[in-house]
């Protein structure tokens, strides 16, 4: 038998089979539920939200590791990560002994992928949260020994090896817009691999949810868009300053040019003791942006697609973001320094890229302008 459980509460009891979860035996704590198993627990949900707290098979560098290491590691017991506080308990662990937030975790698998040359013939620890990381990408948490505070590190594709640059531009055009919060990302050289690093915004007291989550938790209707059903649940939650944040997002991401934000990368905060949503996540996972995935220029079918520019309200507030974006110097002259500094693609891409940017802004500028000035 083991346990769901968030930090010590038991959620739900489970049979096990070899170790492994097989069936539901009790609710114990519905109100503890993760939202997505809220509408429907059962055991097939269970296993398909823990599938997801796990590695992907496409992982860029898995199957250089397994090949060094072998897979006997990606199996996880616990489930414990560093975006929320639920877990499997097997024995008598307690959450304050097995918790990433407040004890030292094993660097062993993240250095599998970034540092492999450096990992000695020693048994290795793969007590670690990287076990928990989901998407394609090569990713690790590091953690400072003293504080225990733990940062994300992120690689760039193997293809373009742009993203980690196409994170700082935008969290630094975020900050300068000054509307919603993001997550500060840095630039940062993991083993031999240019990175994105940045700070775990999930606290002993708070988790991650999903938009994805959110909007699963009622059927969308047939004449709903995504967008609208989306807010509707967002509402039903009680979710504060959620419309105008996924506004916002949507806005900069239409400003950078950004084709992957879903309902995998929108989130919100969940106070884990009242079990009340505290607000929007900062905007995060922005890798995409600025044509880091496709031709400089070139538009990508989307979730959220270019209309979202227009949704948010005053053109004004877009005309004068949009009229710094085109006249601001300083601004101007900080990216294009930052894109012409960045090692890991060529002088030529860094040029087209500067000039693509460029033309994106006073296409924008010059379309809202009218829109502005149509609209007096």
């Amino acid at each position: 038998m083991s346990w769901l459980c968030l930090k010590d509460e038991i959620v739900l009891t489970l049979k096990d089979v070899n170790g492994v979860p097989a069936e539901i035996l009790k609710i114990n704590n519905p109100e503890l539920l993760p939202i997505i198993l809220k509408n429907n627990c059962t055991f097939e949900n269970l296993m398909d939200w823990l599938s997801k707290r796990g590695i992907p098979d496409k992982r860029e560098g898995l199957s250089q590791v397994t090949q060094m290491f072998g897979d006997s590691w990606l199996k996880n017991k616990n489930y414990a990560s560093l975006t929320d506080h639920y877990w499997i308990k097997m024995r008598t662990e307690s959450y304050k002994k097995i918790n990433f937030f407040t004890n030292l975790y094993s660097q062993d698998i993240g250095d599998m992928f970034f540092k492999p040359w450096d990992i000695k013939k020693r048994k290795l620890n793969f007590v670690s949260p990287d076990l928990t990381t989901n998407g394609l990408l090569k990713k690790r948490w590091l953690q400072d020994l003293e504080s225990k505070k733990s940062f994300l590190v992120k690689a760039g594709s193997e293809k373009t090896k742009q993203e980690p640059l196409s994170e700082v531009l935008v969290s630094v055009l975020t900050e300068k817009i000054n509307k919603i919060d993001c997550v500060k990302y840095d630039l940062h050289i993991e083993g031999a691999t240019m990175c994105s690093i940045c700070d775990n915004f999930i606290t002993e007291n708070t988790m991650l949810v999903p938009a994805y989550y959110i909007y699963r938790y009622e059927k969308r209707a047939d004449n709903e868009g995504i967008l609208e059903h989306l807010l509707k649940m967002c509402e039903k939650f009680q979710i504060p300053n959620a419309e105008e944040h996924i506004r916002w997002t949507l806005f900069i991401d239409s400003l950078t040019g950004n084709d992957d934000r879903n309902l995998g990368n929108i989130g919100f905060l969940l106070d884990i003791n009242s079990m009340r949503f505290i607000g929007p996540a900062p905007m995060y996972d922005s890798g995409n942006a600025y044509w880091s995935s496709s031709n400089i220029g070139e538009n990508k079918s989307k979730l959220f697609t270019d209309k979202e520019f227009n949704y948010l309200g005053s053109p004004k507030e877009k005309n004068d973001i949009l009229s710094f974006l085109t006249q601001d110097k300083s601004y101007i002259y900080g990216y294009e320094k930052l894109i012409r500094s960045y090692p890991c693609i060529t002088d030529v891409k860094k040029e087209n890229l500067i000039e693509a940017i460029k033309k994106r802004n006073v296409r924008l500028f010059h379309e809202n302008n009218k829109n502005f000035y149509m609209n007096r």
